[in-house]
């Protein structure tokens, strides 16, 4: 039996606060009337034989949307990563000059196509914005009820995008809502270093790539816009596609800590055994008194949350430092989450729990008496 701890979950809740990440209500409106206009103006020069004019059009609009893809909830996500994909298979068939390989349909796609996504945009982004939202083990709805397709009928057939490449977004051409975004759209997607052999067992190559060729404290692998991490996740996962957002994770100490990231497991309940790993980078990572921030990070799992519940898996967070002495990198504590607490778009607070960690749950210390915790929101994407 676990000492010194409160049940799980008992007093594991703390209030919740929306993240400042996200789009305010005006911040929508702008950057609706802003993309639509854009959506109209590539389509007219492009019915107009404007070809180059429409190509810069189009590649302007999915940067831009690329640039504020990191504050949307999933609903939003689902349904511009459609967007994008259409703009880029326009993109596509304008700039080939004959049919994609193995692909020819994304070439059907059309300038009228494209208008149709107009009505899209504007219902998707005057949507009032939902306040925040907190979870316990009792509350929130059941996965099929989460899972509910946001708009009900994208108005493009998936035939004519699903396979093209999406255009990335480059931080020089990227407008936000009136002003320069700052650096949205860089989501640094690989870690910054491996992971010590305490998981040795993890060596099926489902883990970072990044991780493994990174090893140095405090290098970080080449910056990756979010959305494209999306469709690199989504074009892998045969099934729905779990994100998990990291905030915060609460330590008394926590401005004395040199280098601090985490890592994120995946177990089968079967076996314990560890089927995917992500390491965070260091560059991400913010220590202010009692908290390290990691800003909403995005965590694209490269398992599926069916494949998930057939092996019954658990999500676990370890919080590693680097020790200059002893050099080398030590799991100074860690927390653990089941799958009925992945409720979509909703902000989860778990214990912190004292090293080492045990993947079979049986061995669980609070890490602090403080009111400290690890700030999550996880959220679905199909």
């Amino acid at each position: 039996m676990p000492s010194a701890s409160p049940q799980r979950g008992d007093q594991s809740r703390a209030p919740m606060s929306q993240s400042k990440e996200a789009l305010t209500a005006s911040e929508r409106a702008q950057v609706c009337e802003q993309w639509v206009q854009q959506l109209r103006r590539g389509v007219q020069l492009d019915g107009w034989g404007q070809l180059l004019e429409a190509t810069d059009e189009y590649t302007a609009l999915a940067s831009n949307i690329g640039g504020v893809y990191a504050r949307l909830d999933s609903r939003d996500k689902d349904v511009l990563h459609r967007v994008v994909l259409c703009l880029s298979a326009r993109v596509q068939a304008i700039s080939s000059t004959g049919p994609v390989v193995g692909t020819p349909s994304q070439t059907e796609i059309s300038s009228q196509d494209l208008r149709l996504l107009e009505p899209t945009l504007q219902e998707l982004l005057t949507t009032p914005v939902r306040g925040p939202v907190g979870t316990t083990r009792a509350s929130g709805s059941a996965f099929q009820q989460q899972l509910l397709p946001a708009v009900a009928s994208f108005p493009i057939s998936n035939f004519k995008w699903q396979y093209v490449t999406p255009i990335v977004p480059q931080p020089a051409e990227i407008t936000a809502p009136g002003e320069q975004d700052e650096m949205h759209a860089a989501d640094f997607g690989s870690a910054a270093r491996m992971s010590t052999a305490q998981h040795g067992q993890f060596n099926n190559g489902v883990g970072s790539s990044a991780a493994a060729s990174s090893s140095l404290p405090g290098r970080a692998g080449p910056p990756t816009a979010e959305i494209e991490s999306a469709h690199q996740a989504m074009t892998q996962v045969n099934g729905t596609l779990v994100v998990l957002k990291l905030a915060k994770i609460g330590l008394k100490d926590a401005e004395t800590y040199i280098d601090p990231f985490l890592t994120v497991l995946v177990t089968d309940g079967r076996s314990n055994q560890v089927i995917d790993q992500h390491d965070l980078p260091v560059n991400i990572a913010e220590k202010r008194a009692t908290h390290v921030h990691f800003h909403d990070y995005a965590v694209y799992l490269r398992v599926s949350l069916e494949d998930m519940q057939r092996m019954g898996s658990s999500l676990f967070f370890e919080f590693k430092h680097y020790k200059p002495k002893k050099k080398k990198i030590s799991t100074r504590c860690w927390c653990f989450m089941e799958l009925n607490e992945l409720k979509k778009d909703e902000e989860c607070v778990l214990e912190i729990y004292h090293k080492p960690t045990d993947l079979r749950k049986k061995k669980i210390n609070l890490h602090s008496v403080k009111p400290l915790y690890f700030h999550l929101k996880p959220s679905f994407m199909s």
